[in-house]
């Protein structure tokens, strides 16, 4: 057999498994689907509204933390995303939208509404009931341990602390109620993070996000909530440090004004004091030019400051990462603190700073040698911050990007700061020289300097100031976030949950897996005998052949007593049938099953009752009487005998009647309506059955019965519950083991021949009978014989061809049906054969 036909054969295998356990893959299959159907139709219908946002200039917002963000973020897109799925955005939605506030009940005849309802996290939650109690619609809201919260009317806006409402209602009447319940937001909050999903569109900085809920209305209302509250909370970041430095700016504005206000009123008092105090022109303008370094002084300080606060950010940020340490070992080791293109870039910045300082003594902040000098500082700071990255990239934090990010900021600043503090140094140099310049004046003269350059530094740090102010409050004004809606949520139409043809689809089709499954596995425990291959690779004997069910060829059972003869001997009265082409088949094997020695007394046994031993051993008779040769059925079922049954012929005295009262095998054994074949009926039921079939007496009567006959065939017990096969199995030529299709368990079929080997008999093969299958029949190709070739040439009982189409067969599966027909017909035209036929005896 080639691989094709072995594939074709196990797909066959399959598919008759299928078809056998078709009842249990039919009900599963039918559960499944009824479940799955039943399942959708009363599941609550889920709708999904979505609404889009654009992010634009993703960590550019201007702000120093959005920055070093933009830096240590790979897809700021995916930092959003996580903002949008944020326990603490949910709230916000659960507060906006009063998810956490719901009317659990009212009365039957009441018909309340509450409407502009305003909650906020200071009402407690729980259960809560409004109840009328006058019929001017006078109410009290009290907690359902009887606890009176406050008192309101119908139609009017009640107000407690944390909750607000206004209830309207056409009609009521008192001991009308109305329950609801306040439940805690973060809970609320979990169900919004589990009912929304966020996710990017691919290739754009776009982000989606979709909202589930049972109401289409709410979903898109949460849908389009999150979109807003994470807009409102992206421009709070954006305005964040705006906002800041002009917080700070006020507070160093309002300290200014106290001190200009203190200033100008000490010169006052001083020159009404002193009177006639006056300053030449040089003075004068030292004390304006000192004053201007002065103010220029104060403006570098308060900038130290704000980048002092910048730096105390960042540092604080780096702690909460755990990674402060690392930034300072890196910052004060030799590699930083020791390099030499570091220090010559400090001490480089240093030298500008210094020169602008003395540049500015001569000319204006304008003057093209100042701004000149102030590009070179520049230059140079972005050329230390430079390698100070570079050393940073060597050190502990290279591997982690968000570190080295937050640590570059620092650096940054403190680069920026060390500038500062350097400018700081070189104006206050230049202020020590204008100071002693004022050292040489009169005493009266020195103390109108002070006072009149201290107003005049006053004055121009105020100014500044308020410069400064504006500045920042455009600077807020302007910060107008990173993201915009692209499309807002609209109330769905459709839901998109449960999905009903594909999950009652999905459903029927994982019954028809589960059953098909289960009829699998059944069959994997199952461990009868189904196939002629079964009988050979587990209990190594010859399989002599497949006897194809009577009930399915002719819808009755075996027992009764009415046309037994009709319905059981297939082998006469259906001569063309599959059933009589099976057990001439046997009987072909059973003679040629050693070609070197002839049996001629056949015993007949099975491993347990009900396998067709009996029925088999009548046909398989009658076959053999049709060779024509004389051939004797033999009933040495002493316990259970049926044969006269069968053949109708009278039970006594019968083989008990010969073994006890020494009858003469003439006279008991009874001929047949068939021609060539007799019967010797078992007779009364003895007591003792195997010591009978074991005497000698016994033996001697099959040593004459094979001097009268040519083919003796026995019938016998089942081997496991008595051992009279066993017994009688001895004084035969050979044994036949006849096992039931999808019965008769291996294990028990393996027990019998272990049985009978130990016994010392001779087993020649077994018959698999009441087979329903054709792979069973078939066994290794016959299947197409009989199902084919037998039926279109044999004719029925009147004689009249059996018009059924002929069954395509291979001309390679007809060649070697023709090979095994020749063969047969050469084998029984044997000199041996024809010897056999010709000893005749009248």
């Amino acid at each position: 057999m080639d691989s094709g036909e072995e594939k074709t054969q196990s797909l066959l295998d399959y598919a008759q498994i299928l078809w056998k356990r078709r009842v249990i893959i039919l009900v599963l299959f039918l559960l499944a689907s009824l479940s799955t159907l039943f399942y959708v139709m009363r599941t609550r219908p889920i709708y999904e509204a979505y609404t889009t946002i654009r992010l634009e200039n993703v960590g550019a917002q201007g702000t120093l933390l959005s920055d070093l963000a933009a830096l240590r973020r790979g897809n700021p897109i995916e930092t959003e995303i996580e903002v949008i799925k944020s326990r603490s955005l949910a709230e916000k939605v659960v507060t906006a939208l009063n998810l956490n506030f719901g009317t659990t009940g009212q009365s039957k005849d009441f018909s309340g509404k509450l409407e502009e309802i305003i909650l906020t996290r200071d009402f407690p939650y729980g259960d809560y009931v409004i109840e009328i109690v006058s019929k001017a619609g006078a109410f009290k809201l009290r907690g359902l341990n009887g606890t009176t919260i406050g008192s309101g009317k119908v139609g009017e806006t009640f107000a407690t602390d944390g909750l607000s409402f206004r209830l309207n209602s056409s009609s009521f009447s008192p001991g009308d109620s109305l329950f609801f319940r306040v439940a805690d937001p973060v809970s609320a909050a979990r169900r919004i993070q589990g009912s929304t999903t966020v996710r990017p569109v691919k290739g754009a900085n776009i982000i989606r996000i979709s909202a589930r809920d049972t109401s289409p209305t709410l979903a898109a209302r949460i849908a389009n909530e999150l979109a807003n509250q994470f807009l409102k909370q992206n421009l709070a970041y954006a305005r964040g440090e705006a906002r800041s430095a002009k917080e700070f700016i006020q507070e160093q504005l309002a300290v200014a004004a106290d001190t200009l206000r203190d200033a100008e009123e000490k010169l006052k008092e001083y020159k009404e004091k002193a009177r006639f105090v006056l300053l030449d022109e040089n003075a004068k303008e030292n004390i304006s030019t000192l004053a201007r370094f002065e103010a220029v002084r104060e403006e570098a300080k308060m900038k130290k400051i704000e980048v002092e606060r910048r730096l105390s950010l960042l540092r604080a940020q780096l702690a909460g990462k755990g990674a402060f340490a690392d930034y300072k070992i890196v910052a004060a080791s030799p590699i930083v603190t020791g390099n030499p293109v570091i220090s010559k870039l400090k001490g480089n910045l240093s030298n500008l700073e210094m020169r602008r300082a003395q540049l500015l003594e001569e000319y204006t902040e304008l003057h093209p040698d100042v701004i000149e000098i102030e590009s070179e500082i520049e230059k140079v700071k972005e050329e230390l911050s430079k390698s100070i990255r570079q050393v940073l990239e060597t050190g502990p934090s290279a591997a982690d990007p968000v570190y080295q990010s937050i640590i570059s900021g620092i650096i940054n600043a403190e680069v920026e700061a060390g500038a500062i503090e350097d400018r700081i140094a070189a104006l206050g140099e230049v202020v020590e020289v204008y100071n002693s310049k004022l050292e040489g004046l009169p005493e009266k003269e020195i103390t109108l300097a002070r006072l009149t350059r201290r107003m005049k530094v006053g004055e121009k740090i105020y100014t500044m100031l308020l410069t400064k102010l504006e500045e920042a409050r455009i600077s807020e004004a302007m910060k107008i976030g990173n993201t915009r809606i692209v499309d807002g949520a609209i109330r769905p139409d459709r839901p998109i949950l449960p999905k009903k043809k594909r999950t009652t689809f999905l459903g029927a089709v994982g019954g028809l897996i589960i059953g098909i499954g289960l009829a699998l596995f059944l069959e994997y425990l199952d461990t009868s005998v189904k196939t002629g291959e079964d009988i050979e690779r587990d209990l190594r004997l010859p399989f002599l052949g497949a006897v194809p069910s009577v009930r399915n060829d002719h819808g009755g059972a075996l027992e009764g007593d009415e046309e037994v003869l009709k319905r059981v001997l297939i082998s006469r009265f259906e001569p063309g049938s599959r059933i009589a082409e099976a057990y001439r088949t046997v009987r072909t094997n059973l003679q040629y099953v050693q070609l070197d020695k002839k049996y001629r007394t056949i015993l007949f046994t099975s491993p347990l009752p009900e396998e067709g031993k009996s029925t088999s051993l009548a046909n398989i008779s009658l076959t053999f009487s049709q060779l024509g040769g004389k051939t004797l059925v033999v009933d040495s079922d002493l316990r259970r005998p049926v044969q006269h049954r069968i053949f109708g012929v009278h039970k006594f005295p019968g083989l008990t009647g010969i073994l006890v009262n020494e009858e003469s095998p003439d006279e008991v054994i009874s001929p047949t309506k068939f021609e060539n074949l007799y019967v010797l009926p078992s007779g009364p039921i003895p007591p003792n059955p195997s010591e009978l079939l074991s005497s000698d007496r016994m033996k001697q009567l099959v040593t004459q019965l094979k001097e009268e006959f040519e083919f003796i065939l026995f019938d016998s017990p089942p081997i496991l519950v008595v051992t009279d096969a066993a017994v009688l199995g001895g004084k035969t030529d050979g044994t036949v083991v006849v096992v039931r299709f999808e019965k008769t368990d291996r294990r028990a079929a393996l027990e019998a021949k272990k049985l009978l080997e130990n016994a010392k008999v001779k087993v020649l093969g077994v018959v698999l009978n009441d087979v329903k299958t054709e792979r069973a029949l078939g066994g290794y190709g016959y299947h197409y014989y009989y199902r084919s070739y037998y039926p279109s040439h044999y004719s029925d009982d009147k004689g009249e061809k059996v018009k059924k189409k002929r069954k395509r067969v291979s001309s390679r599966k007809r060649t070697a049906l023709s090979g095994v027909t020749s063969g047969l017909r050469s084998v029984l035209r044997s000199s041996r054969w024809r010897q056999g036929r010709r000893k005749r005896i009248s």
